[in-house]
């Protein structure tokens, strides 16, 4: 199963997160503020992701997920 490591964000916008994925392929990582519509916001990488959103603090509330090809 996939597990989240070493969570670890900053007031700027940055957010940083490993991804123990068992050599699965790259994931990308999608941002929404309501849960329905989401947003690309990094191109395929892999189990270590550095995470810069620069639009994170114009929101009260953000969400991320992993998507799988």
């Amino acid at each position: 199963p996939l597990q989240l490591t070493g969570l670890s964000a900053s007031g700027q916008g940055t957010l940083q997160f490993g991804v123990t994925n068992g050599g699965s392929p790259a994931f990308t990582v999608l941002a929404s503020t309501n849960l329905v519509d989401w947003q690309m916001l990094t191109n395929p990488a892999v189990p270590q992701y550095h995470l810069n959103d620069p639009d994170a603090a114009k929101y009260p509330r953000r969400f991320y997920r992993l998507h799988w090809p």
